[in-house]
């Protein structure tokens, strides 16, 4: 039996109701979701607010790509004048 075989065999009569909404940078809605209408959700935006939550990036969670990004501490005494041989 196919996945999609099995899918249609216990799915519901709807499986996507081509809802519309509007979400904020936070994951917050700003215009809940609208459902079975035909229309235009319409809804002024505080840039500020988006700035604020790039802020808050899961630099270690989520978004971490270890395989990209390395940190290296270098904890050997720094001098303003070095002198190179």
């Amino acid at each position: 039996m196919l996945h999609i075989d099995k899918i249609l065999k216990t799915d519901p009569n709807v499986l996507a109701n081509k809802g519309n909404c509007i979400a904020g940078a936070d994951g917050e809605w700003i215009a809940e979701a609208v459902l079975d209408k035909k229309g235009l959700i319409v809804q002024e935006i505080d840039f500020n607010h988006v700035y604020k939550e790039r802020q808050n990036f899961d630099s270690i969670g989520h978004y971490s790509s270890p395989e990209v990004t390395k940190l290296i501490v270098n904890k050997e005494r720094q001098f303003i004048v070095e002198n190179k041989k």
